[in-house]
């Protein structure tokens, strides 16, 4: 069979060049972006204007225009997405390309936001909270039997450490973790300062 003329004549990206550098007798490339990217075009027509261009992303064919240089832009999730590029002369001999467009996984971990609660009385945070302030302390009176801290956290992200803490007199100090989807973790710390009982009086029996 004779595949001289299935080949492409470049191949590049909108999020830029592919490795390893284009060379038309390899057919396999890489390209990595950030996970703040959320869909890539590719551009690349044949050495042969004649020849039938087809597109395979997740199962779905789709058919280039000639002349067209775009091969199409594509949506991505989170790790390898992969485009085959197919190139067919008019005999039906082909030539397969493959691009692996690999996006990031998520780094965030970050508290979005966090309340502490009494039963339906919420306590103040000491400092308001922030994302980036990663140590607060709340106040309680004496006898308060326990404390629920809830809160958002960032897209993709999984957190450990929230919800309801029974309370000791003076500190009792709760942790809370937030990983990201790439693996990287936050801490937060949250000292629950519960009042020391002012009555000091022992009880008479009668």
């Amino acid at each position: 069979m004779h595949y001289a003329n299935t080949y492409l004549d470049y191949l590049y990206t909108s999020e830029g060049d592919v490795t390893p550098k284009f060379v038309k007798e390899t057919i396999e490339y890489t390209i990595n972006v950030g996970h703040d990217v959320t869909s890539i075009e590719l551009f690349g027509e044949p050495v042969d204007k004649s020849m039938t261009v087809t597109t395979i992303f997740e199962g779905v064919t789709k058919t280039i225009a000639k002349g067209e240089p775009s091969l199409g832009e594509y949506n991505l999730k989170t790790g390898n997405n992969v485009v085959y590029i197919k190139i067919t002369s008019v005999s039906g001999v082909s030539r397969t390309y493959i691009v692996n467009v690999n996006r990031a996984k998520d780094t965030a971990n970050y508290l979005l936001t966090l309340e502490a609660k009494v039963g339906s009385i919420k306590y103040e945070l000491d400092p308001t909270f922030d994302s980036e302030v990663k140590s607060y302390t709340v106040t309680v009176p004496a006898g308060t039997p326990n404390i629920t801290l809830s809160g958002t956290i960032s897209t993709n992200a999984t957190v450990t450490g929230l919800g309801t803490y029974d309370l000791q007199p003076g500190n009792n100090v709760i942790t809370i973790k937030v990983k990201s989807e790439s693996g990287d973790e936050n801490e937060y710390t949250v000292t629950v300062y519960r009042e020391l009982s002012t009555n000091n009086f022992l009880s008479r029996k009668p």
